[in-house]
């Protein structure tokens, strides 16, 4: 997804009226990537279905991975992996010095927990590519990709497409459910849910022409991710979506829209969307489930799952800890959970400094939230502005039960990040403001 290569670069015969081979290469690895960590998220999900009539909400969460999983899996980290590294490798000196620097300490401190965390047969072993070891740090490669403005477009078109994948799968699970318990509804739909998030943010913030259909079509995938996160009864995914509505009505405001009207637009037609759904479903077993499930959500929307845990990991972890981290395999005494819990926190900057320490920390703030702010301080309305948004929602989440890792909700923000680093001004084939 890098654009063109220098005047006088290499380029291979048959693309020599077409695109560089480089940048078609970037582009290809990251199109198979993409569509691999999709596969992976899709077989995962079978498996917990398949799993989560087995009674307990632990066999849920560890359902078995098939063996399509682990294929798909290994493509994805080698494609992906790949292509960030080409890309870094023929962008790195052309990017800011500032952010390659970041990289570079952001690496290093990646590659000092693993050290710390694991031994010689860890290294040699499937546990290389676990969320803690040296892939933290390495699939962040991958916003390299699209630091260029002429790969904005492709990247807004790729997203476009996941999000509308993304809403298929969860409109296809919600219809076949056939039970309102929340272990049934999370293993059918959290990892869709999770992976849909991002991609349905991008499509209601990024530019639309005013006349564009799209425009009006933009808030499907969100009001889908709404439906299904009533019927997971998760309270962190509607914080989501009111962040989302916010994030809208300021990105309005600043390219001089009309952001109170568009957001009384949105939910207006929310509203009527909700209202003819619930009409056409009164009486069917889907609307009990959806019933049922408000019911549940409205039950837990009190409830407080973090400060028992935040306590009990302050009462194990010593600050000094946390200053250079315990290390990628790093454990704590989690009562009722397990005295030798490797999870980590809910709070992923918590988890962040457990494993890492402050080095771990700074580098991926500095790496991962960096370009997205700077975005915030230019003048920029356009497609920008939606990456740098979506990104900081990423930064917004992690303060509750999201952390970097190799999947998909992660290397869509990923590659919103690069796009944040990409040069300023239109790129070409960009949608003008809405």
């Amino acid at each position: 997804m890098i654009g063109t290569l220098p005047a006088g670069a290499a380029i291979a015969p048959g693309l020599s009226r077409g695109r560089p081979l480089v940048p078609a290469l970037v582009s290809g690895l990251v199109a198979v990537g993409l569509a691999a960590s999709l596969l992976a998220t899709v077989s995962l999900q079978g498996s917990r279905v398949a799993q989560a009539t087995t009674g307990v909400w632990e066999d849920v969460a560890e359902a078995p991975r098939p063996a399509l999983y682990y294929a798909a899996h290994a493509l994805r980290l080698a494609a992906l992996t790949a292509a960030g590294a080409l890309a870094f490798a023929v962008r790195g000196r052309r990017m800011s010095p500032t952010l390659v620097a970041w990289f570079g300490v952001f690496l290093a401190a990646g590659m000092l927990c693993a050290v710390r965390g694991m031994d010689t047969a860890d290294f040699l072993s499937s546990r290389i590519f676990g969320t803690t070891g040296p892939w933290l740090a390495l699939v962040s490669l991958l916003l390299f990709t699209s630091a260029r403005a002429d790969a904005l477009p492709p990247v807004g078109r790729a997203l476009d497409l996941l999000a509308w994948a993304l809403t298929g799968l969860v409109a296809w699970e919600t219809v076949h459910l056939r039970s309102f318990l929340r272990q049934e509804t999370v293993a059918a739909l959290s990892g869709y849910l999770n992976a849909l998030y991002f991609p349905a943010a991008w499509l209601v913030l990024r530019p639309h022409r005013g006349t564009s259909a799209a425009r009006h079509l933009r808030w499907v995938p969100a009001l889908a991710y709404a439906a299904g996160s009533i019927l997971v009864q998760t309270r962190l995914n509607l914080v989501m979506l009111a962040l989302l509505v916010l994030a809208d009505a300021w990105i309005s405001a600043r390219r001089a829209g009309r952001p109170v009207a568009r957001v009384l637009e949105a939910a207006a037609a929310a509203a009527v969307v909700a209202g003819l759904a619930s009409w056409l479903a009164s009486g069917t077993g889907m609307a009990r489930v959806f019933e049922l499930s408000f019911l549940g959500l409205a039950e837990r929307i009190g409830e407080d799952s973090r400060t028992g845990q935040i306590a009990a990991f302050l009462a194990d972890v010593p600050l000094s800890d946390l200053v250079l981290g315990r290390g990628a395999r790093a454990t704590w005494n989690w009562p009722g959970m397990s005295p030798r819990w490797a999870g980590g926190t809910d709070v992923g900057y918590l988890s962040l400094l457990f494993f890492g320490g402050v080095p771990l920390l700074v580098g991926w703030c500095a790496v991962h939230l960096g370009p997205p702010l700077r975005v915030f301080r230019s003048p920029e309305t356009g497609a920008r502005l939606a990456f740098a948004t979506v990104a900081l929602l990423w930064g917004a989440r992690m303060l509750s039960s999201s952390f970097p890792s190799a999947a998909l909700d992660y290397e869509v923000v990923l590659l919103c990040v690069g796009a944040c680093a990409a040069p300023a001004g239109r790129a070409p084939g960009a949608p003008a403001s809405r």
